[in-house]
């Protein structure tokens, strides 16, 4: 995950004779009759084309919560934050979700359908189990579950966010494509954690293919790092200039891992920090 700047609202959910706008008044008038508060409400204005452009452009086609990409592959998912239809408690499905926010722009993100959606997944070193978000909404206190307009400011939510949180403060990643919460303190981060066990950002899958992200890019480090030791060894000018432009070379092909649109950019950030510091660069 890496945090992304909220683009402008689309078209469609903009002011109150928008579709979105319309689409909230009718199911706060909806959910507004008690006997409503476990049926079913079709939403639809979170589906306009224009939050799908707005969102796979923002996002450059990736996943928010994982940054695998979507675009060209599968359709995306517009994932509620905050679930609209229901939220999990204690196992069970609570309802009425987050039903005011089913059409609030800050509370759309784009998914891939193994973050979106609950379904068995492999984990390494553990067994095979459901992941994905789905409904679930974990906060800190549940006491302080918001269940109508206004009420969200008294949450403290355990899951990132791109727009509000950065996800480097609570996330960090190892050798061979694994992902941990990263350490705040003397403990480590209950946000990130949290956030990667709904997300299934260990799912075995995931981690391969990040991998794989990885392999490529060591291969990179391996040639700056002998060319480093060349020069540390031999400093003389003519030797000097052919290896510091291949590790000019090799520090621009790095660069690329972790630009914004680029595969599991985060991932890349953290390991060309880590590989820099360690040979000074």
């Amino acid at each position: 995950m890496i945090r992304v700047q909220q683009p402008p609202v689309p078209g469609s959910l903009t002011g109150p004779n928008s579709t979105g706008g319309r689409e909230r008044a009718k199911v706060t008038a909806f959910y507004g009759i008690a006997t409503n508060s476990a049926e079913p409400f079709a939403f639809a204005a979170y589906k306009g084309d224009d939050v799908k452009r707005a969102l796979t452009t923002s996002f450059h086609g990736k996943c928010a919560y994982c940054e695998g990409p979507f675009e060209g592959t599968a359709p995306v998912d517009v994932e509620h934050w905050r679930p609209k239809g229901g939220y999990v408690v204690g196992g069970g499905l609570r309802k009425p979700g987050y039903y005011w926010l089913a059409a609030e722009w800050a509370n759309l993100l784009p998914s891939c359908i193994d973050c979106n959606r609950e379904r068995t997944q492999d984990f390494p070193d553990e067994p095979a189990h459901l992941s994905g978000k789905s409904n679930k909404f974990p906060i800190v206190t549940e006491s302080r579950r918001a269940t109508a307009v206004g009420e969200e400011s008294r949450e403290r939510p355990l899951l990132l966010h791109p727009y509000f949180d950065d996800p480097d403060e609570h996330l960090e990643f190892l050798a061979e494509g694994l992902i941990r919460a990263r350490k705040r303190g003397s403990r480590r981060s209950r946000k990130g954690a949290k956030s990667i066990d709904v997300y299934g950002l260990q799912r075995h899958g995931l981690v391969n293919r990040r991998a794989t992200t990885l392999r490529r890019m060591e291969a990179w480090m391996g040639m700056i790092e002998k060319a480093a030791r060349r020069l540390e060894a031999d400093p003389s000018a003519g030797v000097s200039a052919l290896l510091r432009e291949d590790i000019a070379e090799g520090l621009d092909a790095l660069e690329d891992y972790r630009e914004p649109a680029s595969e599991y950019s985060s991932m890349a950030d953290h390991m060309i920090e880590q590989f820099k510091a360690r040979l000074n660069l």
